[in-house]
């Protein structure tokens, strides 16, 4: 049946990537694949127990790896094997019963969107600082506290806002609130009490600073709604994650300073454009379903119900939207390193940084590539959308170097002018 159904696709079809494709879909049998292409309940039930009996040879042949090797080995791969690595994770599930419903509810967790969060304030630190010296770790310190502070209150707001929603999608309906763990109005406490003590950060700051952290209140408030609204609430999202930029720099210098902290904040904003859409694609199928629109649904979801439509047209015209996501995503980081390596320009950032950013460009241009084929299970995106806060790390920790050795390779270019001249 299977090679039937390729030899028919592969002559209807045209091009080497809807080949491999199609290849791909009756040769690998993936979950996701039958998925994607058939709704026969029974095949998917047939490869779901081929795969379990899979798993429990596996199990079996270790079992008996086990009973044939000496007592060191078998102290070494069972110490091996119970060892984890420590997470937030495990921080959570250590703490007090009574506890751990308020730190799930403020992702405590899952610390990507505070790390997200962080990341466009430190750029604005660092391109804030003169040339040949190190940052202002206090203000790193005063905004990594806010960042925590404010994500946890953002979390709430929307886990307030969705709570009946995220009952009807599969990542969200463990949520504390949703789930019952929490009540609305113990979440409104523990909410007035994380904007009390951001507020107190915030009144710290200069007068600039604290008219731009009580502005992005209303972008807060507001981007729940906007999954509502319209189709495009990652914008929404990028334009209130990321005013940390324009204040970690203002509260540095004590200016504005438009041509830079615009370009960076610009330039923050598309990024976040672009991880959160692939964020979005872990729930599409879900917010099909009960309405929630994103950035994902407006460029892969088939607009056109015409029923007459035939299965290959329809193939094809999602292999379109696909590629059309593809361009989407690496022209948006594209943009993103531009901008940045822009104002990074008007600070007299050495040009040797933008192959830190062309470095990253490349990972990211990778990482999409291989996503966009339709057969991507949901981990991987949520593994790239978590990949994103190690390359702003990386980005940040090559800036800061960079800005760092600056000003001391030019004291040594005048250094060495000043010999040859004498000579």
């Amino acid at each position: 049946m299977y090679k039937t159904l390729s030899s028919f696709v592969t002559s209807s079809l045209h091009g080497s990537y809807q080949y491999k494709i199609w290849t791909r879909a009756t040769t690998t049998r993936k979950t996701s694949d039958f998925n994607f292409f058939f709704q026969d309940a029974s095949m998917q039930t047939s490869f779901n127990s081929q795969r379990h009996l899979s798993l429990l040879n596996t199990r079996n042949n270790v079992k008996q790896g086990l009973q044939t090797t000496n007592l060191p080995t078998i102290l070494l791969k069972t110490n091996m094997s119970s060892w984890k690595r420590p997470s937030c994770d495990t921080l959570v599930q250590a703490a007090p019963l009574k506890v751990q419903p308020y730190l799930r509810l403020i992702r405590f967790d899952k610390p990507i969107g505070t790390q997200l969060l962080y990341l466009p304030c430190i750029y604005g630190i660092l391109l804030a600082t003169p040339l040949g010296q190190l940052p202002n770790f206090y203000y790193l310190g005063l905004f990594g506290l806010g960042s925590v502070l404010m994500r946890s209150a953002g979390c709430i707001i929307n886990d307030l806002w969705d709570k009946d929603l995220d009952t009807k999608v599969e990542r969200t309906m463990n949520r504390p609130i949703a789930s019952g763990e929490i009540s609305s109005k113990a979440a409104v406490v523990f909410l007035g009490g994380l904007l009390s003590s951001s507020l107190a950060i915030l009144l710290s700051l200069n007068y600039t600073c604290i008219a731009l952290g009580v502005a992005s209140m209303v972008p807060v408030v507001l981007y729940p709604l906007a999954k509502r609204v319209t189709q495009f609430p990652q914008l929404m999202l990028g334009l209130t994650f990321n005013l940390g930029a324009v204040m970690g720099y203002t509260a540095v210098t004590g200016s504005l300073d438009l041509p830079v902290t615009s370009l960076l904040y610009l330039s923050c904003c598309i990024w976040t454009l672009h991880y959160d859409t692939i964020y979005a694609l872990q729930d599409i199928e879900d917010d099909r379903k009960v309405g929630i629109n994103s950035m994902a649904r407006f460029l892969l979801d088939d607009h056109d119900k015409d029923p007459r439509r035939v299965t290959v047209d329809r193939i094809d015209d999602d292999l379109d939207r696909r590629r059309n996501m593809n361009i989407f995503l690496t022209g948006t980081m594209s943009v993103h390193m531009l901008l940045l390596a822009t104002a990074c320009s008007l600070k007299e950032v050495p040009p040797s940084f933008n192959f830190v950013l062309v470095a990253a460009l490349t990972y990211s241009a990778l990482g999409v590539f291989n996503m966009m084929d339709g057969f991507t299970p949901k981990r991987v995106y949520g593994e790239y959308f978590n990949s994103m806060g190690t390359v702003g790390l990386f980005i940040s920790m090559f800036l800061m170097f960079e800005i760092y050795k600056a000003q001391q390779q030019e004291n040594k270019d005048e250094s060495s002018a000043a010999v040859l001249s004498a000579i």
